[in-house]
């Protein structure tokens, strides 16, 4: 039996690996896109986003069938169709936004999202965050 001190580094380090590859494949993503857009002069951004969606799907299917996850149920409400949609759209969105900009661009838009977000918490609804909560958004 490890230590415990093994084991908690043994799980940082796998934690390090989890986000050091969902960056990797985020910004190889991205970089992907834009060749798709801008030298394949693909216009169907819609159809792009389609298309990841259903290679997810897929991933997802096979690691469930390998026992890497156990998928879990959600009870169907009006709160959770809403989400639903917000999240399907937005990568829509996102890929319009990378097809009729440039890269710098749209990753400096992306990277405002969450402090407007913030900025119009407060605005409107006089939401507040403790320090450490902002600090952990930058």
């Amino acid at each position: 039996s490890r230590r415990p001190q093994e084991k908690s580094m043994a799980l940082l380090s796998a934690h390090v690996s989890y986000l050091a590859f969902n960056f990797g494949s985020s910004v190889g993503i991205i970089f992907v896109n834009k060749l798709i857009f801008a030298k394949a002069h693909f216009g169907f951004t819609t159809a792009l986003t389609a298309l990841h969606y259903v290679v997810n799907c897929v991933g997802l299917a096979l690691l469930a069938g390998t026992g890497a996850f156990r998928p879990r149920h959600s009870p169907f409400n009006k709160r959770l169709l809403l989400l639903c949609f917000v999240v399907g759209v937005a990568p829509a969105i996102n890929n319009l936004s990378l097809k009729l900009n440039g890269l710098g661009f749209y990753q400096v838009a992306k990277l405002l999202v969450t402090p407007a977000i913030v900025a119009l918490e407060r605005a409107l609804y006089a939401k507040s965050m403790s320090p450490k909560r902002a600090l952990s958004l930058c």
